[in-house]
């Protein structure tokens, strides 16, 4: 179970519970535990961890790269801008990372390094939306960036009940996705 609870409406606030979860707002499950309302058993500590820590994408052109990502990746909480020169060791592997706000704390990136021979492949790269209306957002800002390959937004109903998606590739091919699940999808 998910959690061990103080009184007997479980039902209520196990379902309190899912639905704070799947909307992202542990905190205020935790801030419930500390009244006494529930206890969080150590699984739903594991959950507040970072799902990742970064990822490390290969373009063909860094200046291209980094006007296309930044017309949107601020809007995903990507909101720290830097570029990063390769250690002098390194020839020719600088990278550009937009950082989410982590303020004095480690925070996750989303960082790219060029390559010219950087050929595309079947790997797809989903960024998580709370609203359709923030993808509907974040595409438009795609669309005017110049993503290529523009599929949605869109009902993806053969991925999982209110699977709400846009699809699209950068200028080098990469693949890319922004989603918004409104029926959570929790692992057995």
């Amino acid at each position: 179970p998910l959690l061990r609870h103080n009184s007997n409406a479980s039902f209520l606030y196990s379902s309190v519970y899912l639905a704070l979860l799947c909307a992202g707002l542990l905190n205020c499950v935790f801030m419930w535990a500390s009244f006494g309302f529930l206890t969080p058993c150590p699984l739903s500590v594991k959950l507040m961890q970072p799902y990742f820590d970064h990822i490390d994408l290969r373009v063909k052109d860094m200046e291209v790269a980094k006007r296309f990502y930044a017309k949107f990746l601020p809007e995903l909480g990507f909101v720290r801008e830097r570029h990063e020169p390769a250690p002098a060791e390194v020839s020719g592997e600088d990278f550009h990372t937009f950082y989410s706000a982590g303020g004095d704390k480690p925070a996750e990136f989303f960082g790219f390094t060029e390559d010219k021979n950087h050929q595309p492949n079947g790997t797809r790269i989903a960024f998580w939306a709370d609203t359709r209306e923030e993808v509907d957002r974040v595409a438009k800002l795609v669309r005017e960036a110049g993503g290529k390959a523009l599929e949605g937004p869109e009902i993806c109903a053969d991925y999982s009940p209110g699977y709400y998606a846009f699809f699209f590739e950068d200028p080098d091919g990469n693949k890319l996705e922004i989603c918004c699940r409104e029926t959570p999808i929790i692992a057995q």
